[in-house]
């Protein structure tokens, strides 16, 4: 994690001392190898590969927190400097963010049954990658920002809806002399994957940069969506045979007890 973001500083401060960008690919590719290596020691067997049930979950988990906050801290720096909006106002689209992530977490706890959570993970995934799009498209198409603003409100209302589930289904699918351990597992994803998506997006903030024109954020908007979209169709996989059979596991087991 610290190499990964090692890299995206001197990917956005290379020009200072060191002439940084002909060894940010050998850089980040170290970094990558290094950090995956790590990972596969401390996460769950078959993380990695995004295997059925508990795997899946932790992997889900790295997907989202990497499509959110990838995003979310370069949303505030598009509002600034492209639309010339000042902090405080840049501010409420975090705002409006997080009180769309408070409605749908309280939309996936009244969910009801295995059918309906399936559902709802996906759809907070698709609702991700949709609002990231729109924040994106207005960019692009120079929409007024009040509908890059309105599409951050949808990534939050999805991250609202995925989020919550995943740490829930982490202790369902989990037998409980293995919650603490698979609980740090699913923290440690989240970190992992946030700080390397903020290190990748560092490096792409860098690579677009020009002296004359604001910052570019339309290739850290689309990495986003393709991690949402990631997440989306990975997302049966939580409750897929794997999951299945990992829960009779656990039934079996306070049958015995």
């Amino acid at each position: 994690m610290g190499l990964l973001a090692a890299a995206g500083a001197l990917g956005l401060h290379g020009g200072s001392h060191l002439p940084a960008w002909p060894w940010m690919p050998l850089a980040l590719a170290a970094a990558a190898a290094c950090t995956a290596l790590a990972a596969r020691r401390l996460l769950p067997a078959g993380a990695m590969r995004a295997k059925c049930g508990l795997p899946s979950v932790v992997a889900m988990r790295g997907l989202i927190a990497a499509a959110f906050f990838g995003s979310e801290a370069f949303i505030p720096l598009l509002l600034t400097t492209r639309y010339g909006w000042s902090l405080n106002a840049a501010g409420l689209a975090l705002t409006a963010s997080a009180l769309m992530w408070s409605a749908g977490s309280a939309i996936q706890a009244r969910l009801k049954g295995q059918c309906a959570r399936r559902r709802g993970l996906t759809a907070g995934f698709a609702a991700m990658a949709a609002g990231l799009s729109v924040s994106l498209l207005s960019v692009a198409m120079g929409w007024p920002p009040l509908l890059a603003v309105a599409g951050w409100a949808l990534t939050g209302l999805g991250i609202g809806l995925s989020f919550p589930m995943l740490s829930v289904l982490t202790m369902q699918l989990s037998r409980p002399d293995e919650q603490g351990r698979n609980a740090s597992a699913l923290q440690l994803s989240d970190a992992l994957a946030s700080s390397a998506a903020l290190a990748l997006a560092g490096l792409l903030l860098h690579a677009r940069a020009q002296p004359s024109a604001p910052p570019d954020t339309l290739p850290i908007l689309a990495m986003s969506i393709l991690l949402a979209l990631a997440g989306a169709w990975i997302s049966p996989r939580a409750f897929g045979a794997g999951a299945k059979a990992e829960s009779g596991l656990e039934a079996a087991s306070r049958q015995k007890a």
